[in-house]
C-alpha cells in the first residue's frame, strides 16, 4: 500500500511546493526509493520482496539526483548543514517545520534537549545559557561512533558533527590555581615558574573552559593518578575515559540557539527527514546490493568528496593536535578517503551501514537501518556496551509494541497474543 500510494503521488506532486514543509515530487521519489530498499534489504524476514525492488529503488533514487534533473543539490560544506541560518537549504528535500512564534509552536522541537553534555553548567567558568543549551545529556555516542567509525583525521564530518569545546561564560566561577589534595595527600601545588600562582585565575571569560577529547590517557577515573594528570590543565580536560562520568562531545545537528531563553523547551529548528546526502547513499546501496560496485562507489564518492577537507580549508585544530596531521596543512584529503569498487566487495552491507552512520549520525535513521538489514540485536550487543550490560535488549525489539487501543478496535474479542507483536504480552 505504501508503494502504491507513493507511485500515485510522485507524478502528481509539484516539483517545487509553494511553501516549506510541503511534499514535493522529489520527496515522494526519495521515500519511494527507501520503501523499495527496505523491502529489498530483508535477509531474514519476509516482507514481500520482489526481484525488481532494487531496480525500482535505484530508478527513483536516481531521479532525485541533480545530474538526472533533480531540483536539489548538496551543500558544499558539511558544517553548513547544521547552521540554523541555512534551514531549508538546497539539500533539504523534506523537513518538519517549527517556529519561534509561541502561538503556533505548541511543544516545538525537543531534539536539542537530548544530545547535550550533562552538567556542563556545573563546571568551573560555566553557566547555563541559550547557545550551549539545556544540559540533559540523555543520548551519548557509542564507542564505535567516537573511536572507530570515522577516519577522524581526513573525514571532516567527525569534527563538523561534534562540539568539543565549551568557552567560559561565567565570571563568578572562573577556575583558580590552588593546592589540591586527595585522601590527605597533596598531589598538586601551583608552580609560579609556570604562571600558576595560588588564587590566580586559570582562564578568563571566552577562554576554553571544557575540552572533550576522543584520545585516551590510559588512566582510571577517580584514581590519584588521573587527578594528578587533570590538575595540570587550565581548563576542565575530558580524556575519553571521563566521558561516562562528566559528559561527552555534543552532537551539533540539533542544537537550537534561537530559543527565547535558556530554559525554553520548544525549539524552532526544522527536523530534516529527507536530504540529498541520504538519497545518494540510497542509490549507492541499491547499486551495491545489485553487485554494481562501480556505480555504488561513484555515488559514495560524491558524498566522500564533500566529507573531505578541501583545498585551502582550515582544518579543525584536532587535525594536528590529536590526529597526527601537520599544522597549517591546507591540502585536500579527498584522495585519502575516496573509495574504489574493490573496497566495497568484501562486506558491502556492513560498509554501507557504516557510511550511513558517518553521514547521518544522530539524524534518527539508525534503528530503522539496523532493523531493515536484520542486524539490530547483533549490532547493539557488539557496539553498545551499556545496553549489553543492562541485559534488557532482546531480538524481538526489532518490532515495536502495537498499541492496545488499536488491538481493541480491530478485534475486541480476540486474544492479545494473536494480535500483539512477540514479547509484548
Amino acid at each position: 500500500q505504501i508503494v502504491s500510494d507513493l507511485r500515485i503521488a510522485e507524478p502528481l506532486l509539484p516539483t517545487k511546493p509553494a511553501n516549506g514543509g510541503k511534499a514535493s515530487r522529489d520527496a515522494a521519489a526519495h521515500l519511494l526509493a527507501k520503501a523499495y530498499l527496505t523491502r529489498a534489504s530483508a535477509e531474514t524476514d519476509i516482507r514481500g520482496m520482489k526481484p525488481t525492488d532494487l531496480d525500482s529503488c535505484l530508478y527513483y533514487a536516481e531521479s532525485v539526483l541533480p545530474e538526472n534533473g533533480g531540483t536539489h543539490k548538496l551543500m558544499s560544506n558539511y558544517a553548513d548543514l547544521w547552521d540554523m541560518k541555512n534551514q531549508g537549504n538546497s539539500e533539504v528535500i523534506y523537513a518538519v517545520q517549527f517556529t519561534n512564534n509561541p502561538l503556533y509552536n505548541d511543544d516545538g522541537n525537543w531534539f536539542h534537549l537530548y544530545w547535550n553534555a550533562a552538567n556542563y553548567e556545573l563546571q568551573p567558568g560555566m553557566i547555563r545559557d541559550i547557545a550551549n543549551g539545556r544540559p540533559y545529556g540523555m543520548i551519548r555516542p557509542t564507542d564505535k561512533a567516537l573511536l572507530t567509525l570515522f577516519d577522524r583525521k581526513n573525514d571532516s564530518r567527525f569534527y563538523k558533527s561534534f562540539k568539543m569545546v565549551f568557552y567560559a561564560n561565567n565570571k563568578k566561577t572562573l577556575p583558580k590555581w590552588e593546592t589540591l589534595s586527595y585522601n590527605g595527600e597533596v598531589y598538586f601545588t601551583p608552580d609560579p615558574a609556570k604562571g600558576q600562582k595560588e588564587g590566580k585565575n586559570k582562564i578568563e571569560l571566552g577562554d576554553t573552559a571544557i575540552y572533550f577529547s576522543v584520545q585516551k590517557c590510559g588512566l582510571q577515573p577517580g584514581t590519584l593518578e588521573m587527578k594528578k594528570y587533570l590538575a595540570n590543565f587550565k581548563y576542565v580536560y575530558m580524556p575519553y575515559e571521563m566521558h561516562d562520568i562528566e559528559g561527552h562531545p555534543v552532537l551539533v545537528k540539533h542544537l537550537d540557539p534561537t530559543r527565547p531563553d535558556k530554559n525554553t523547551q520548544a525549539g524552532a529548528r526544522e527536523w530534516v527527514r529527507m536530504r540529498l546526502g541520504e538519497t545518494y547513499l540510497i542509490a549507492a546501496e541499491a547499486a551495491g546490493r545489485k553487485g554494481n560496485y562501480e556505480l555504488a562507489a561513484k555515488y559514495i564518492n560524491v558524498i566522500r568528496k564533500r566529507a573531505a577537507w578541501v583545498d585551502n580549508e582550515v582544518k579543525a585544530p584536532q587535525y594536528w593536535k590529536e590526529e597526527g596531521g601537520e599544522m597549517g596543512d591546507l591540502k585536500s584529503t579527498y584522495d585519502l578517503i575516496k573509495v574504489t569498487p574493490d573496497d566495497l566487495k568484501t562486506d558491502f552491507v556492513t560498509f554501507i551501514l557504516d557510511e550511513r552512520g558517518r553521514e547521518l549520525l544522530g539524524e534518527i535513521y539508525r534503528w530503522e537501518d539496523l532493523v531493515r538489514c536484520g542486524v539490530l540485536y547483533d549490532w547493539v550487543m557488539k557496539f553498545n556496551e551499556e545496553a549489553k550490560a543492562a541485559g534488557t535488549m532482546r531480538p524481538f525489539h526489532k518490532l515495536r509494541p502495537i498499541p492496545q487501543n488499536h488491538i481493541d478496535r480491530l478485534k475486541p474479542a480476540g486474544k492479545i497474543e494473536e494480535e500483539q507483536n512477540e514479547g509484548y504480552y
